[in-house]
């Protein structure tokens, strides 16, 4: 499996290169690993944790999920912490480390930070 990419999950332009081409050097700006990292949660969480990180997904196994959007949440957790868990699952979660790279583990933290209440 090649490693995770941004630009895997951008939109594409017109005369954007093939999927498996390789990646220009240096690293996506914000705005292109935001969507990515968007694009990921999307695919990956949503599910269970809700496209807004509210716990409400319709897969959610359980009523408890927690609410990343809250800052107790957010204030109780490293980032180490949220990636573990992303890493080798938690509770009812499965672990996603055979799935992805430590590159799209950071994105999803990154994503999981961006749900943070202003103020």
């Amino acid at each position: 499996m090649r490693e995770w990419r941004a630009t895997d999950h951008a939109q594409p332009s017109a005369g954007q290169p093939a999927p498996d081409a390789e990646e220009p050097a240096g690293e996506p700006s914000p705005e292109v690993l935001a969507r990515a990292a968007a694009a990921l949660w999307d695919v990956r969480c949503a599910s269970c944790h809700g496209s807004t990180g509210d716990g409400a997904g319709a897969e959610a196994p359980t009523a408890e999920m927690p609410d990343f959007r809250t800052a107790a949440f957010q204030d109780g957790r490293t980032d180490a912490d949220l990636s573990r868990a992303i890493r080798m699952g938690q509770g009812l979660m499965p672990a996603f480390g055979g799935q992805l790279n430590e590159r799209g583990i950071d994105a999803l933290v990154g994503h999981i930070r961006s749900l943070r209440p202003e103020g």
